[in-house]
């Protein structure tokens, strides 16, 4: 089962069918924010619980090309008039048994035009850290990493 939610930026919003999320501020984790949509994104350094995930958002890279192309050899630049947007979570598995956060989330950008970008339809190939990366997490288990 995949769950998402929407995670705000400054020239694109991040979207995990659920959160959203603007520039980065003080890491001080705060009270869950419940509802997430474009019109109320996650804000960085709240959290949120999406499925069996609680989710914070760390940091924005709304201009993140270089990394990007950077990290492999063989990454295909955006296209014209685009641009790689990193976020930088941390995701908590609150679920019963175990799970992979690859396999539970679909994440999305929203920009300014309220139009969603998708992985599959916007994909940055290798992405530095990527948080799909991360293996088989246990209850408590917490990992980082991007999405692009």
């Amino acid at each position: 089962m995949s769950t998402s939610a929407e995670v705000a930026g400054t020239e694109a919003t991040t979207v995990a069918d659920d959160a959203t999320t603007t520039e980065p501020e003080p890491m001080t984790i705060q009270e869950d924010q419940e509802e997430t949509s474009s019109e109320a994104p996650l804000e960085v350094g709240r959290t949120t619980t999406v499925g069996s995930w609680r989710l914070r958002v760390v940091s924005v890279t709304p201009s993140a090309t270089d990394q990007v192309m950077s990290e492999n050899e063989f990454n295909d630049p955006p296209g014209e008039g685009e641009q790689f947007f990193i976020v930088n979570l941390e995701a908590t598995y609150i679920g019963d048994e175990s799970s992979s956060f690859w396999a539970d989330m679909t994440l999305r950008a929203v920009g300014d035009s309220n139009v969603a970008y998708e992985a599959f339809d916007a994909h940055c190939g290798v992405v530095p850290e990527d948080i799909n990366d991360a293996g088989e997490t246990f209850p408590g288990g917490t990992i980082t990493g991007n999405v692009c």
